[in-house]
């Protein structure tokens, strides 16, 4: 495994992690030359939002690929591209980040032969699959946990599960497109027995993580319609609180504009007409509201 720094987006430089069959590949350079590549097409490639995707191109093949890679610190979640470059001698993988499984693949390479290709290939995507399964999980309880509990919710919850469905979304489409890759090694090379096991294999997780993630967006959906009933009823209590309190007050209102006229009035000599006026609008209010309250009007 070798590893060469460089420059994406014009970003800071990022580690670039190759592992070849051919001990004479260790640097984008020598990629670019063995399989006659733009080395600028590499490093855009190994960008953000690579679609996944199979190339077959004459006498060699690209293989595209996606990976999760969240930045735990300030939840960001940013793609990860991995590529995976073979000919008739070399297979080659370049990609960003290390992952557990690819030590397994590393062993591979080390015993590389033209007819293993497929064998690598389904253990690479084989292992894509189980680390979006891992991080599909984390996010399905976390959901779940929202559900169990979304009768407390504030905006942080709120906040969080878009968080989630926008983590799920990702991974969805970026699963989606690994069936017809599949289907295309399938149909480009000659496979083994122990190849159409492990593909399989493969397809059988991946499309248990698909369904994972239709059910997590189910799910959100499911939690997105709950939240707006509760606010649309929340919305409601108050709008009809604010509305009985209107009303009420509305009754002082009148009563003052009545005895504020220049003309006389009941009570316009009364010392006490005042107090007695405060008095009766006060009462007539609180009647009107507890009239309110007792009809569950407010």
């Amino acid at each position: 495994m070798y590893t060469e720094e460089h420059q994406y987006h014009k970003t800071k430089p990022q580690q670039a992690i190759i592992i070849s069959s051919s001990k004479k590949i260790r640097k984008i350079d020598d990629i670019c030359t063995h399989y006659k590549l733009d080395k600028q097409i590499i490093i855009e490639t190994l960008s953000d939002f690579e679609v996944p995707r199979l190339e077959l191109r004459k006498s060699k093949a690209i293989l595209f690929l996606r990976l999760p890679d969240i930045l735990t610190k300030n939840h960001n979640i940013i793609p990860h591209t991995m590529m995976l470059l073979w000919d008739q001698t070399t297979l080659t993988l370049i990609t960003k980040q290390d992952y557990e499984f690819l030590v397994d693949v590393q062993k591979l390479f080390i015993t590389y032969k033209t007819e293993s290709s497929v064998a690598i290939i389904g253990t690479v995507v084989h292992g894509i699959v189980l680390e979006y399964m891992k991080e599909i999980m984390k996010i399905n309880d976390k959901i779940q946990e929202q559900f169990i509990h979304f009768k407390s919710i504030n905006d942080s919850n709120i906040l969080q599960l878009l968080k989630y469905d926008q983590l799920n979304n990702l991974f969805t489409s970026a699963l989606l497109p690994l069936p017809q890759i599949m289907n295309q090694i399938i149909e480009v090379f000659k496979l083994t027995e122990a190849d159409l096991d492990l593909i399989n294999d493969v397809e059988s997780h991946l499309t248990s993580a698909i369904s994972v993630c239709e059910a997590t967006s189910k799910l959100v959906i499911s939690i997105r319609d709950s939240y707006q009933t509760i606010f649309t009823n929340r919305l409601s209590k108050k709008v009809q609180l604010l509305t009985g309190l209107t009303i009420a007050i509305t009754i002082p209102n009148i009563l003052g504009t009545l005895w504020g006229m220049n003309v006389k009035l009941p009570l316009h000599n009364n010392p006490y007409a005042f107090w007695i006026i405060l008095g009766l609008s006060g009462s007539l209010s609180t009647i009107t509201f507890l009239w309110f309250l007792i009809k569950k009007w407010v």
